[in-house]
Parts: C-alpha cells; sequence; structure tokens
C-alpha cells in the first residue's frame, strides 16, 4: 500500500511538472525556446523538419537544433579529472 502512495504521489509530481512547463505564453515575453539535441544528421532532413514545425508554432515556440560530436571522446574527456 505504501509502494502504491509513493507510485501516486510521484505520477502526481511529475504530471504537475509538465502541466507547468505548458504555459499558455499568454501575457509573457513571448514564445519559449526548445533545444534539440542530437547528432548531425547530414541529408538536412532534421533541419527541415525544424524549419516547418517552426512555422508552424507560428511564434509559440521555436526549435533549435544543437547537434552533438559524431566523436564519443570530447564529452566523456571534459567529465574526467
Amino acid at each position: 500500500m505504501r509502494s502504491r502512495c509513493r507510485s501516486i504521489a510521484l505520477a502526481a509530481t511529475v504530471l504537475a511538472a509538465a502541466v507547468t512547463g505548458c504555459g499558455s505564453g499568454e501575457g509573457g515575453a513571448g514564445g519559449r525556446t526548445v533545444n534539440w539535441y542530437s547528432f548531425d544528421e547530414p541529408s538536412g532532413a532534421y533541419q527541415d523538419a525544424i524549419a516547418n514545425c517552426n512555422r508552424q508554432a507560428d511564434g509559440r515556440y521555436e526549435i533549435e537544433l544543437v547537434p552533438l560530436p559524431t566523436d564519443a571522446s570530447p564529452p566523456r574527456s571534459t567529465t574526467r579529472p
């Protein structure tokens, strides 16, 4: 029973955080920027999809692609002492 209550409380907390993050944007200083971290896809399909989504969002939000390095070493080397 105790574990079920904890699960329900955790689900409610996650849901509340998600709903709060989805504000309507009314009365705010403008849209929000969503950073999409992905590998550098060479065909340009991600850039095309982002541009299409940004047009359809009509300023409510903007998606920005943040390309990740293709080499696994740089991120690992920055976290080690």
